[in-house]
C-alpha cells in the first residue's frame, strides 16, 4: 500500500490518526483506493467520517466530514507556522530548549519517547510497511525525522487541549502515551522551553501562545478559530493557504445549511376535458373542432424539417441567400414523392 505524504508531512492526509483507529476503521483500503485513483484528500476525509460514523457510539451524533477537513486544514496551518519559526526564524530552537531541559537530540530518552510516539501513531511509511517505528526514528541521518517527530508530538497536545475537537477525539486521543513519564517529561520540556524561546515574529509573542490564541479566542468553535486565524495570521500565511483555508470554510457552511424540501410536489399541467376526481383546477374544455376530411389528405407527405437547416441548404441550392420560405422557387415545394404539396412538422 502507499499513501498520500505531501511535502515532508509525517501523517497520510495531514490527519493525525492513532494505529488503532487506523485499523478498526480499515482506513488502509481507503487511503489506497485514493492513492490509486489519484483523488483529492477530502474524497479520504469523507470516507473517514463515514467510516467513523458508523461506529456504534457515533449514531447518536455523528460527525460532519466538512469539520474532520477542517481540522487537517488547522493541522496544516500549524505545521506551516511552526516550519516558519523553527526553520526560518530560528533554526534549531527546538534541539537547543530539549537541551536544556535533559533531553538532548542523541540521548536514549529522545529515542525511546520518538519510537514509542510512532507506534501509536505511525507515518506513511510505517503504514506502507516499508520500517517500523524503531527503524523510522534511527534511520535520521540530519535530524529531519526528529524535527518531524517533535514537531508532531506538540501538535497532538495542542489537539488534546483543544476542546472544539471534542466531537472526533478517539482519533487521536491515546492514554496509552501519556502514561509515559518520559513522553510527558519531554512534551512539558517542549512546551515551556518554546515558551521562554524568542518570540514569534511579526507577532511578538512566544510560539505556543501564539499556537493557542485561536483556541482561547473560540473555544469550542473550529470554525470559529479558523476564522480567527484567517483575521489575524494573514500577514505570514501564504496565498495557496488562505485559498485552501476559504474552501474548507465553504465546505462547512455548505454541510451546515438548511434543506427545507422545496415547495412541494410540482403541480404538471394536464389538458382535461372538465374536472378531474372532483378537484378544481382541471376545468379546461376541449371541444370537438375537426374538419371533414378531404381527397388530398390521404397523399399528404409529411416531412420533419429543421428550417433554418432548410434554408441554409436552397441558399447553397440557388446560390443566394435565403431568409424566408417565401422566396423559394415553386419547385422547392414540388420535389417530394407524388410531386404534391408537402405538409411540415
Amino acid at each position: 500500500m502507499s499513501v498520500n505524504n505531501k511535502n515532508g508531512v509525517y501523517f497520510p492526509f495531514g490527519i493525525q490518526i492513532q494505529k488503532k483507529m487506523w485499523e478498526l476503521l480499515d482506513l488502509e483500503k481507503v487511503a489506497e483506493e485514493v492513492r490509486s485513483r489519484r483523488q483529492p484528500d477530502i474524497i479520504f476525509i469523507r470516507q473517514l467520517a463515514n467510516r467513523l460514523n458508523k461506529q456504534p457510539e457515533r449514531r447518536e451524533q455523528p460527525v460532519p466530514a466538512g469539520l474532520l477537513n477542517l481540522y487537517a486544514m488547522l493541522e496544516k496551518i500549524y505545521r506551516y507556522v511552526f516550519e516558519l519559526y523553527a526553520r526560518e526564524q530560528f533554526p534549531a530552537v527546538l534541539d537547543e530548549v530539549l537541551r536544556d531541559s535533559g533531553y538532548p537530540a542523541d540521548s536514549p530518552q529522545m529515542r525511546s519517547v520518538l519510537t514509542r510516539f510512532a507506534e501509536h501513531f505511525p507515518g506513511a511509511s510505517i503504514l506502507e510497511k516499508k520500517e517500523d517505528a524503531a527503524r523510522f526514528v534511527a534511520a535520521d541521518e540530519n535530524g529531519e525525522r526528529r524535527g518531524l517527530l517533535l514537531k508532531e508530538l506538540l501538535l497532538l497536545r495542542l489537539s488534546g487541549e483543544n476542546r472544539a475537537l471534542d466531537q472526533f477525539s478517539a482519533l487521536f486521543h491515546a492514554p496509552d502515551l501519556k502514561v509515559s513519564d518520559e513522553h510527558q517529561g519531554l512534551e512539558t520540556a517542549a512546551d515551556e522551553g518554546l515558551a521562554d524561546a524568542p518570540p514569534m515574529e511579526p507577532f511578538g509573542v512566544p510560539l505556543p501562545h501564539l499556537l493557542r490564541a485561536p483556541m482561547l479566542a473560540s473555544p469550542f468553535s473550529l470554525p470559529g478559530q479558523i476564522e480567527y486565524i484567517r483575521a489575524n495570521w494573514r500577514s505570514i500565511l501564504p496565498p495557496d493557504l488562505l485559498a485552501e483555508l476559504l474552501t474548507a470554510m465553504d465546505i462547512v457552511k455548505e454541510e451546515e445549511r438548511e434543506f427545507w424540501g422545496g415547495p412541494g410536489r410540482p403541480q404538471v399541467l394536464e389538458f382535461l376535458k372538465g374536472k378531474r376526481l372532483g378537484k378544481e383546477g382541471y376545468d379546461y374544455p376541449e371541444y370537438d373542432r375537426f374538419s371533414p376530411d378531404a381527397e388530398w389528405m390521404a397523399n399528404v407527405v409529411m416531412l420533419a424539417k429543421m428550417v433554418y437547416v432548410w434554408l441554409d441548404q436552397l441558399s447553397k441550392q440557388y446560390k443566394r441567400p435565403v431568409h424566408r420560405l417565401i422566396r423559394c422557387r415553386t419547385r422547392s415545394w414540388t420535389c417530394f414523392p407524388g410531386g404534391g404539396l408537402p405538409a411540415f412538422g
